[in-house]
């Protein structure tokens, strides 16, 4: 799907709770559009253009309870930005560069997580 019609298409689908999007290059730009959109459980596996711009347009979601943002190039800034999220219910943040003190704020978090955060210092 290109980015462009991108909200015209889940707009138009509103059944839609699941969508697996792994391995393509959804950006900042994309995760705004998929912020806005009714899914309930979203899988950006492998997305290395997301990174911390990305996980924040993410983290303005109301309706995602679970959210794959595994191997995103996601820092300390995008993943604290998507622990502020309250309606996440399992976050998944493996393979991407959180710090040490991003970790002290994972694991704090109530949210369960898929698996443990890979660090990469």
């Amino acid at each position: 799907i290109m980015i462009s019609f991108l909200p015209i298409t889940l707009a138009s689908v509103k059944s839609l709770n699941f969508l697996d999007l792994t391995a393509n290059i959804v950006g900042p730009m994309g995760a705004k559009c998929l912020a806005k959109s009714n899914l309930v459980s979203l899988n950006l596996t492998a997305n290395r253009t997301l990174g911390d711009d990305g996980a924040v347009a993410l983290s303005e979601s109301q309706t995602f309870k679970s959210l794959n943002v595994s191997c995103c190039d996601i820092g300390d800034r995008g993943a604290i930005s998507l622990l502020n999220n309250s309606v996440l219910d399992e976050l998944n943040i493996s393979g991407n560069y959180v710090s040490s003190d991003g970790v002290k704020n994972i694991r704090f978090n109530d949210i369960h997580y898929l698996k443990q955060p890979k660090l990469c210092l």
